[in-house]
């Protein structure tokens, strides 16, 4: 006899999951919410649907800039130095999601307070928006270099006017569905795009001899540990972490700390990638330097009309997820802090306005400080949750608490991420006084924020989680 409630609800397909997964990642109530185990989707769903970073452009981009700046063989010990700590702490990150269901928003509020933890998600929003105008920017290249024709600004139009429809319900989840060929081919177009440039250069090793722009004697430190420092820029992924692993099951933790997020995820997106973009450039004779044409010309001279197929599919994919968190993200902010109340709908294309205008800026001239600068505030930001949950084990292995009701608005947490960013900002831009040390900022924006945190950590642990709920009983 079949089972008539098995036949009702059949179960939900690998698809199906990949689609649920993206839909949930944007769901207005688990930005207040921890997520329940009830909405936790499969391991291979999750890991696949997280693999759509991997194929951003910009980790190319990151390797063919690194070689650019201190030559080929630095930046490939730097890749390998910039992946290890990546790696580290994916595993505490992606243990705290899985566990608590949180996202960077709600798992802040407990060190820097309810308001203080704003400042991580006006970061994400502006982040995910800025990287939306980077892929949106490779696009645009891709079919301005193969079409030729119209300006490129022209070209930005384009791009930004087609990822509209992509916005819509029923689009958006046929294309969550190809998550499951996305990776296959753009594994397969990465391997295509070697092979033709190695066939195109004849193979030959001139490559690993490049030389970066900036003298060693000006750099001040190796080349290998400047590129590893310039990777903490991209610390972005550690809080994203956050966001997609809130949607793991508990069961499937060891799974998702080795490769949803781990050795596996982490490998494949800085390193491989990135030796992939130094090789396409190098190889190809390009410069990177100061644009992101680099990597889109190698890419299009060794697969021609492919390649262009390459570009545009998986950067559509990742800009559609960059759209829908950042209009999101900006969505939640307006409404509860600014009073307003804006559709969905409304704030993509107002997402999309922006992201058109700063590509009419040339975002690609400025690159190199936005990465400079994120970094700092994001290195500041991990270096006090790291250090506030290594020493909390109650927040760390029971979860910490996220109710307004009973936490602080702020905490001392706050300026001291302020401070330290301040410091990590004025350092990097004070290359005259501090000519060796500006290119450290981010590390030296980690040392300070640890050590600012040590010192009052007393004051936000004494902020017990029913302190204020207590306080008024009395």
């Amino acid at each position: 006899m079949t089972d008539s409630s098995n036949a009702s609800h059949p179960e939900p397909t690998l698809q199906d999951e990949l689609v649920e997964v993206e839909a949930e990642l944007v769901e207005p109530e688990f930005l207040i919410h921890a997520v329940p185990p009830a909405a936790r989707v499969g391991r291979l769903a999750l890991a696949l649907s997280v693999s759509s970073i991997t194929t951003a452009f910009i980790w190319l981009f990151y390797g063919a800039l690194a070689a650019s700046l201190v030559g080929t063989r630095q930046a490939i010990i730097g890749l390998v130095a910039a992946t290890v700590p990546f790696i580290v702490l994916s595993w505490p990150f992606t243990t705290w999601g899985v566990r608590h269901g949180l996202d960077a928003i709600l798992f802040s509020r407990r060190v820097f307070g309810v308001t203080g933890a704003v400042l991580i998600s006006v970061l994400l929003a502006a982040m995910v928006t800025y990287f939306a105008v980077f892929e949106s920017s490779v696009i645009a290249v891709a079919l301005q270099n193969y079409f030729g024709g119209l300006e490129l600004k022209y070209w930005y139009l384009i791009v930004v006017l087609a990822m509209l429809p992509l916005m819509r319900g029923s689009v958006h989840t046929w294309m969550g569905k190809l998550n499951g060929v996305l990776l296959p081919l753009f594994l397969i177009g990465l391997v295509a795009a070697v092979v033709a440039t190695g066939v195109r250069s004849g193979w030959n090793s001139a490559w690993l001899d490049t030389q970066g722009v900036i003298p060693p004697e000006v750099l001040g430190v190796p080349g290998w540990f400047f590129v590893a420092v310039l990777y903490m820029g991209a610390w972005i992924q550690l809080p994203m972490t956050l966001e997609f692993a809130r949607f793991g099951r508990v069961e499937d933790l060891t799974f998702h700390r080795l490769v949803s997020f781990g050795p596996g995820f982490c490998a494949f997106t800085y390193l491989i990638n990135g030796l992939v973009g130094i090789y396409l450039v190098q190889a190809s004779g390009l410069n990177v330097v100061g644009g992101e044409a680099g990597v889109v010309q190698a890419t299009l001279a060794a697969l021609g009309f492919w390649g262009l197929v390459l570009v545009i599919v998986t950067q559509l994919k990742i800009n559609s997820l960059n759209y829908y968190v950042g209009s999101l993200h900006w969505r939640q902010l307006a409404a509860t802090y600014l009073g307003i109340k804006l559709s969905r709908v409304t704030w993509v294309g107002i997402t999309a306005a922006v992201v058109f205008l700063l590509m009419l800026t040339d975002v690609f001239t400025y690159l190199l400080r936005a990465i400079a600068w994120q970094g700092v505030f994001l290195v500041g930001w991990v270096g006090i949750i790291v250090t506030h949950y290594a020493l909390s084990r109650s927040d760390r292995e029971n979860g910490p608490e996220i109710s307004p009701e009973r936490l602080p608005r702020v905490t001392a947490a706050l300026p001291v991420w302020v401070v330290a960013s301040v410091v990590g900002i004025f350092i990097e831009e004070s290359k005259a006084l501090f000519p060796v040390a500006s290119g450290l900022a981010p590390l030296i924006t980690f040392g300070t924020s640890v050590v600012l945190y040590l010192l009052v950590r007393p004051l936000v642990s004494r902020v017990t989680p029913h302190a204020e709920q207590e306080l008024k009983a009395n």
